[in-house]
């Protein structure tokens, strides 16, 4: 890790935090939490009890929106989520729910693997009933907006394009895309677009059998920090 901050000093001219642990979730967190210059380890049997008295705002996915949810039922801080029943947290988080609750005690099981550049982030459901109703269709498309952005913070990027994918009940499948003139992760920025491009398609006329959003066209800068190499 020592070697990774001087190389990138030395070839960057930048000085850099450095997280080492035993999965992504803590690495990340452990990058984050000795800023700017900083080195913290997390061994395996130190996690759990490294994540206790943490604020919930410190896990990757928790932004101003959730971390009021989870106040305004005292659950501020990492143990508090492990006192939480995962079907409480899934009433009140979805789907992330329950991986917030293994992310609370440093448990995280994404797979690390080396890959090239990505080229789009995105989340789409498959309705377990077709629907109708505007109304229901922008709540369902506004959750996978928030899975989006989970996401995308988990990884650290912006993106220029969002799309927009529709699949009607009879599996005619369509997406709708806008193109910004600057990168964003911002929530309401890409509820805003996603609404002006449900306005392009045949929502509430026709029935919605999936529906999801992705953004795409990220910042080159950003990736290619993401990309750099070390050799030892």
């Amino acid at each position: 890790a020592k070697e990774i901050k001087s190389q990138i000093a030395k070839e960057m001219n930048l000085i850099a935090s450095c997280g080492v642990a035993h999965n992504k979730l803590l690495a990340k967190i452990a990058s984050d939490y000795k800023k700017p210059n900083g080195l913290c380890v997390i061994k395996p049997h130190e996690a759990k009890d490294f994540m206790r008295n943490l604020p919930v705002s410190i896990i990757p996915g928790v932004g101003r929106v959730t971390q009021r949810k989870l106040e305004k039922h005292n659950i501020l801080i990492c143990q508090d989520i492990w006192k939480s029943p995962k079907v409480h947290l899934t009433k009140l988080l979805g789907r992330f729910g329950p991986v917030l609750y293994n992310y609370a005690q440093g448990i995280d099981t994404r797979p690390v693997q080396a890959k090239g550049k990505r080229q789009s982030l995105g989340s789409e459901v498959t309705l377990s009933q077709d629907l109708l109703d505007i109304g229901e269709i922008k709540i369902t498309l506004y959750n996978e907006i928030d899975h989006l952005i989970r996401r995308l913070s988990e990884k650290g990027l912006k993106g220029k394009t969002i799309t927009l994918k529709i699949k009607y009940h009879d599996f005619t499948t369509i997406t709708r895309s806008t193109t910004l003139p600057f990168a964003t992760d911002d929530k309401e920025t890409i509820k805003e677009e996603c609404h002006r491009l449900l306005k392009k398609t045949l929502v509430g006329q026709k029935k919605l059998r999936l529906i999801g959003v992705s953004i795409s066209h990220f910042d080159q800068i950003m990736m290619d920090t993401l990309q750099l190499t070390f050799k030892f």
